[in-house]
């Protein structure tokens, strides 16, 4: 509200413009005095520093000089200023010796003078820095500065320091300065003042007087006079606010006719709508959008609610509901109001007081919105829908109880409608088929499951008998192929009985199962039983006491009694005399679940006679899997009995045979281990003997070349180095031979061996034998190996060395290493681009001194030998491809053992 409302406008206006004035005057006036304080501020600063020092100086040169008098008559000079509030002198103790006030000497300045920083003066003492500072409250001045104590004329270093401090105090000189502003301010305030008295008198004489008439006409016009005018004429702002008004005043006068008319029209339409809500069937209610109060409400509602117009009326749900009912209806509401468009709320659960019981409304309410967007009122609708969701849950719950019958029913169920559509699947009929419910239903049912006949000819819709209940109107019933989603087919019974409605077929009810199962056991049993009539052994079967019950050719082959003869007889017919406990043990372990499995038994036949059988007896089982009876498979076993005491007598005769000739070959292996060992001490003794003379013969061919190469031709020098190289050569065949032996006799000592280690350490070894040569090794990953690392070594060193020494007429030699995994072996390979050889006589490549090459080549024929014996010790094989002059590759086998791959 404006605070000048109560107010004539010449007065209030002049009085606004006196406050304005004053408040401007009075921020200018504070400013004022702010820069002056500063001023006062700076300059005392600079007064204060500029005394203080010559004060330091002159105690400084008073106390050089032991001059205390002259000390305190500094004090006592500098402290004369009215400003100075406190003036001391501190020794290094903190003991005031010098002062303004008399009675302060002697006294600690701590006690003195509390508000001096003690630490602070320590610290000037100990830095010889003085201090000039302005307190937070701007109020006085505060400066420390040190003085030499005790120090003589002429020294340099002080052994005592004290402290002069200062406290200036501004607030008088502060306030002189605001006096004399203040005394401005008077000056300026008396001239708005006159101003102010000479503006109200002018704004009276032309203001007041047109703003009465103004007032006065729309006083009238407000009180319901519409022909009240100003008649002002004129150019100024009064003058065109009084004719604003008159042309307002007339519009409005118009405005009213129409309005008296409309209002009499919205009347009878609220008459009209009035109507139609009270004698409306369903609960119509207005609630207030803030207070969630009852604003109307139709009759329906009062009969619904069991509540009086009256009752309702000002009131809101928690008046009528019990408190968890009126939290759900209001937070409904609040919902509601929230969000644009109406709120469907499906089910609403109340007691009624007319009614007595709970009932169920179906409730749909909207927010009614002002004219700025902000919701005003709650229109809700709601139906009683009691009933009707109580013949919804009646058919639910019978829908249910099909569905369920439907549902747990073995056979599967398929509902047609009229157009053959599966209208409904049970999950036994998903499961036979193979489709999910929601593939079958709405889908052609002739389509999806019986569109082929057995022989692959297309099975017309027209034909099917399954269609038949709903197309003739007629039961019908067979079996037929049902085809699955995977494509593949069963055997299935079916009865397709037609749906009907006022006499008019809507549908078919298919119930069908699938047979295969029950024919495949019926052909089962078929096959069984024609098995049992044609077995030439005897099956029957007997109860739990030993009664026969069945009896078939075999058992009448064997025992000579036909099934008329036995059946319903005791089991103890064939029974010889002394065996009849037999039978009790027997059928107590058929009681137990036991089988007897080729249990040989003698029994007795019709005509007396007595024969071996090999008996199998099973329990027999009804559905229920008890125990009823045993099933009886007797093959007669006489003559094998016969045959089989003939045998022992025979095998006892061989064993007696086999004990001499083992003796034999005890005897003979003896001696063979001994063979060997004189073997084997020979061909050391041989390699030592033989290695003798052939140094000796390389010795004596050396010196003669070395010393007496003079006296040779070079024939003789020639057959000389004949005879060393053939020397040597058989010396590197003693050590083949000697290898070979070691091959065939050295304890393997398996171990995990990385076998793209030991290649690579070949490879480095051999290297010097091809120095000079264009030779390329490829190497491959090699799956490691489980052998005696030694004599796998000597196989990769035979067969790289074969492959450097048969590579060597080729100007770019190739050598690839690898291997293959299997699951049982492991195959690995060296390959060269070398001499190869001529595959007709690859069996020899193995033997011992088997060459298929000339001296061009050198060699002892032994190392391929070596290598077979060494792979063939480890279980493995080795074998050889090649092509004369394009190369050859040599392959090797051994075992994969699970330490292999470790």
């Amino acid at each position: 509200m404006n605070l000048f409302t109560g107010f004539p406008l010449r007065l209030t206006i002049p009085t606004f413009l006196f406050l304005l004035a004053l408040s401007a005057e009075t921020l200018t006036m504070k400013h004022t005095q702010e820069v002056a304080d500063a001023e006062e501020e700076k300059e005392a600063l600079a007064l204060v520093t500029q005394d203080m020092s010559q004060l330091q100086a002159s105690i400084d040169n008073s106390l050089r000089k032991g001059d205390w008098e002259g000390v305190q008559s500094a004090i006592a000079l500098r402290g004369s200023n009215p400003n100075v509030a406190v003036l001391v002198l501190v020794d290094d103790a903190g003991t005031i010796v010098g002062s303004t006030s008399l009675k302060l000497i002697g006294v600690p300045i701590g006690r003195a003078l509390p508000n001096v920083d003690a630490a602070f003066s320590r610290d000037i003492g100990a830095t010889l820095n003085a201090r000039v500072s302005l307190s937070d409250d701007r109020q006085f001045i505060s400066a420390y500065y040190p003085v030499i104590l005790g120090a003589k004329e002429g020294e340099i270093r002080p052994n005592r320091v004290g402290l002069v401090y200062l406290r200036y105090d501004l607030t008088y000189a502060k306030g002189i300065r605001r006096y004399e502003l203040g005394r401005q301010a008077l000056v300026v305030t008396g001239f708005y003042g006159g101003g102010f008295l000479l503006l109200v008198v002018f704004l009276h004489l032309v203001l007041t007087k047109r703003v009465g008439q103004l007032v006065s006409a729309s006083t009238r016009f407000a009180a319901g006079d519409l022909a009240a005018r100003t008649g002002f004429v004129g150019k100024d702002e009064l003058a065109q606010i009084g004719a604003g008004f008159d042309r307002m005043a007339k519009e409005i006068a118009k405005n009213h006719e129409a309005l008296v008319l409309l209002n009499r029209d919205l009347r009878r339409s609220e008459k009209f709508l009035d109507d139609i809500v009270e004698n409306v069937p369903n609960m119509i209610f207005i609630k207030d959008a803030q207070t969630l109060r009852f604003l109307r409400i139709n009759k329906a509602g009062e009969q619904l609610l069991g509540c009086s117009r009256e009752e309702l009326l000002g009131k809101n749900d928690y008046d009528f509901f019990p408190k968890q009912e009126a939290d759900f209806f209001t937070s409904k509401d609040r919902e509601v109001l929230g969000k644009k468009g109406p709120v469907d709320i499906p089910e609403e659960t109340i007691k009624s007081r007319g009614q007595g019981d709970r009932i169920i409304l179906h409730t749909k309410k909207i927010s009614i919105e002002g004219n700025e967007g902000k919701p005003l009122y709650l229109l809700g609708i709601s139906e009683d829908i009691t009933e009707r969701k109580k013949a919804e849950l009646r058919m639910a719950q019978l829908a249910a109880q099909n569905r369920l019958i439907l549902d747990s029913v073995g056979e599967g169920v398929c509902g047609l409608d009229s157009d053959g559509r599966c209208a409904f699947v049970n999950p036994a009929a998903s499961q036979l088929l193979g489709f999910t419910i929601e593939e079958l239903v709405g889908q052609d049912g002739h389509s999806k499951f019986h569109h082929t006949r057995a022989d692959g000819r297309p099975y017309l819709e027209e034909e099917c008998p399954v269609h038949s209940a709903f197309k003739r109107g007629m039961v019908t019933r067979g079996t037929e192929l049902f085809w699955r989603k995977d494509g593949s087919s069963f055997r299935a019974e079916f009865i397709s009985t037609p749906i009907l409605d006022a006499g008019k077929v809507t549908g078919a009810v298919v119930t069908f199962r699938d047979i295969t199962e029950r024919e495949r056991i019926e052909q089962r049993n078929a096959q069984l039983a024609a098995i049992v009539e044609s077995s030439d052994d005897a099956i029957f079967g007997k109860t739990l006491e030993g009664v026969i019950t069945s009896w078939n050719k075999g058992a009448e082959l064997i025992y000579g009694y036909t099934a008329q003869e036995v059946v319903g007889r005791s089991v103890s017919v064939l029974m010889p005399p002394g065996r009849r406990q037999e039978m009790s043990s027997n059928l107590a372990l058929i009681r137990e679940g036991r089988h007897i499995l080729h249990f040989e038994t003698p029994r007795r036949k019709k005509d007396g006679k007595e024969i071996y059988v090999s008996l199998t007896m099973s329990p027999v089982k009804d559905d229920a899997g008890h125990i009823i009876g045993a099933s009886a498979i007797e093959r007669d076993v006489t003559e094998l009995k016969q045959a089989e005491e003939e045998l022992r007598k025979e095998r006892q005769h061989l064993e007696e045979v086999v004990a001499m000739r083992t003796a034999e070959l005890t005897t003979a292996n003896d001696d063979l281990e001994a063979t060997n060992r004189e073997l084997e001490a020979f061909a050391y003794s041989v390699s030592h003997d033989l290695r003798v003379p052939l140094r000796a013969i390389d010795g004596f061919s050396r010196i003669l070349l070395e010393d007496y190469s003079g006296k040779l031709d070079a024939e003789g020098q020639r057959v000389l180095n004949v005879v060393r190289d053939n020397a040597v050569k058989m010396a590197r065949l003693i050590d083949d031979i000697l290898a070979f032996s070691r091959a065939g006799r050295s304890e393997i000592a398996p171990a995990r061996i990385d076998m793209d280690g030991a290649v690579r350490a070949v490879i480095e070894e051999l290297q010097s034998a091809a120095a000079g040569r264009k030779l390329t090794f490829d190497v491959k990953p090699l799956a490691p190996a489980q052998g005696d690392a030694a004599m796998i070594r000597r196989v990769w060193t035979n067969l790289i060395d074969n492959a450097i020494k048969f590579t060597a007429p080729k100007p770019d030699a190739v050598i690839e290493i690898g291997s293959t995994a299997g699951k049982d072996e492991t195959t690995y390979y060296v390959k060269d681009n070398g001499a190869g050889f001529d595959m007709q006589y690859a069996a020899k490549l193995f033997g011992v001194f088997q060459r298929l090459h000339g001296s061009e080549f050198a060699g002892t024929g032994i190392g391929l030998a070596i290598v077979k014996r060494i792979v063939v010790r480890h279980g493995g094989q080795v074998w050889a491809e090649g092509r004369v002059n394009e190369g050859a590759t040599f392959y090797f086998t051994l075992p994969v053992r699970e330490d292999s791959h470790a």
